[in-house]
């Protein structure tokens, strides 16, 4: 009646791991060796630190592989976002820092060191404020708040440089006392200073109505920004001018000005603007040089010499290469387009390793959840995440490496009728795609004209110089095989059509028929009836 076989199910997927040149020989492999993979994905709590999370679970897992694991199963950790985040956030902090020390390395040049110091207080103070507020409003310190940070350190440290620049020269004219030089050169910048910070947070508000996936990106800076030159304001109106009276003023009366660098830069700005306030021609010259400067930068805009883009290409460590082969692929004949598109890129001295994740879907990220890459699945369908070296270790970033390699994956794919786009992880929020235009008609057009249609659009879109990887969002066409039941036929012979049908199902599809208990299994067994691939693959 039938063979029965116990055995593994038959494969609806495959999944397989390689490693390339930069990590075959840490991992104690040949580069290209393919080994079959499980993959299993884990995330975080919302709220919870992603670093802490990601290092606690690794060193668990570690200490496990090595009491569950057999010695020929093998551990590999192919993405972890935690370091990716610990990496942002102390490169951020870094340049945080360095920005900080070139300010007031510039105010101590400039001033002295002692108004150096007034301005170093300054911003840590008015950081720490806009932490607090950051605290009790909920917002946690992260790539975003920390880009945020930076943006507006020079803005945050400009209201305590004027006040401390205004004390310098208040105490080198010797007018009034030290204290009454403090208080009077705080009151006479006061009014820019609070009409300046004001400016500054306006322009940054709308940004707080920014809606879509933009919007949880760009509030932490539209409310970090205005919150910090606040407290900027403040620090300049309280902290600065007691900072300043206590470390300036043995200085009182010792710098002149017109003595020394300062004096120069003096006579040779005012002999400068006196060229230019004096002679008409000059400001003639001077007012057609703007315009002529202003229309320049107009041009280069509008004539695309400098690219305009949102946010510049960023470093990433991974690529994705996604293949759609025609419908109706097999899976074996998709494993066999993906094999040779891994046996490429284990040639790519850059390349660590990479997973081929075939008939079914990859471990999901942000831009792949934006793209629905998690609902892939079918035999035709496929995708190969890409790991590059560490930064430090490779001269070309991944968007140029992206680009030397495209042509080869795209003769690859093409070899084998498959669709391929390189996807890279955006240094913003995703989308859809770079462009997507959508094809619609009235209710006379049938489906096959709208698919038409779009196919010639997708043909015209890629004659445009930039665009690739076009693709149209709907089947191909493929054979398909329909049984027709002779009801006639049938009827004479007693058999009802659900009958038929059901019984079809079962030889193509299968069906489970019975669970089997058996003593030495820790699981009980599926029984279940279906049709060899033989019998079932072709019309015969």
């Amino acid at each position: 009646m039938a063979r029965v076989a116990d055995g593994p199910a038959e494969p609806d997927a495959v999944t397989r791991i390689r490693f390339g040149p930069a990590g075959a020989a840490a991992a104690g492999v040949e580069a290209g060796a393919a080994f079959p993979a499980v993959t299993l994905v884990l995330s975080k709590k919302k709220g919870t630190n992603a670093v802490a999370v990601a290092e606690e679970i690794l060193g668990r897992a570690r200490d496990l592989a090595g009491e569950v694991l057999p010695s020929d199963v093998r551990m590999t950790v192919t993405r972890d976002y935690g370091a990716t985040a610990d990496h942002k956030v102390n490169e951020l902090l870094g340049h945080l820092a360095l920005a900080i020390v070139t300010l007031v390395g510039l105010v101590a040049w400039a001033l002295g060191w002692r108004q150096g110091l007034v301005v170093s207080a300054a911003v840590p103070v008015a950081f720490a404020f806009t932490l607090l507020v950051n605290l009790l409003l909920g917002y946690s310190i992260n790539r975003v708040t920390l880009f945020a940070l930076v943006l507006v350190l020079g803005l945050v440290a400009d209201d305590p440089i004027v006040d401390v620049e205004n004390i310098h020269r208040h105490f080198a004219r010797k007018i009034r006392s030290p204290f009454d030089s403090v208080l009077f050169a705080v009151n006479e910048v006061r009014p820019p200073v609070i009409v300046a910070t004001l400016a500054v947070i306006l322009s940054f508000l709308p940004m707080l109505f920014i809606t879509g996936m933009m919007g949880p990106y760009m509030r932490p800076m539209a409310f970090n920004v205005p919150v910090a030159m606040g407290m900027s304001l403040l620090v300049a109106f309280t902290v600065t001018p007691w900072m300043a009276y206590r470390l300036m003023r043995s200085q009182y009366g010792k710098a002149e000005h017109g003595e020394g660098a300062e004096g120069r830069l003096v006579r040779a700005y005012r002999a400068l603007m006196a060229g230019f306030l004096d002679r008409p021609r000059r400001r003639w010259g001077l007012a057609a040089g703007i315009g002529a400067l202003a229309a320049l930068a107009a041009w280069i805009a509008l004539s695309g010499a400098v690219q305009l883009k949102m946010l510049p290409y960023d470093d990433r460590s991974e690529i994705l290469v996604v293949l759609d082969m025609p419908e109706g692929t097999t899976l074996e004949r998709t494993s066999r387009a993906v094999d040779e598109v891994e046996r490429f890129l284990a040639t790519v001295p850059e390349v660590s390793d990479f997973e081929a994740y075939v008939g079914t879907a990859g471990p999901v990220d942000f831009n792949g959840l934006v793209r629905r890459y998690n609902l892939r699945r079918g035999p035709h369908l496929a995708e190969v995440r890409v790991n590059l070296a560490a930064k430090g270790l490779r001269r070309e970033r991944s968007h140029a490496l992206g680009l030397r390699i495209r042509r080869d994956l795209e003769a690859l794919a093409s070899r084998h009728g498959a669709a391929l786009k390189l996807v890279e992880v955006p240094p913003g929020p995703p989308v859809l795609s770079t462009l997507v235009a959508e094809v619609t008609g009235p209710p006379a057009r049938t489906w096959d004209e709208l698919v038409a249609a779009g196919r010639t659009l997708r043909e015209r879109l890629a004659a445009e110089d930039g665009v690739v990887d076009t693709d149209v969002l709907a089947e191909d066409p493929h054979r398909r095989l329909d049984f027709v039941l002779d009801k006639e036929k049938a009827a004479l012979h007693g058999v009802a059509t659900e009958e038929a049908v059901r019984t079809l199902r079962l030889a193509l599809s299968g069906a489970d028929a019975a669970t089997v208990h058996e003593p030495d299994e820790r699981q009980p067994l599926r029984l279940r009836l279906v049709l060899d691939r033989a019998s079932r693959s072709g019309a015969a």
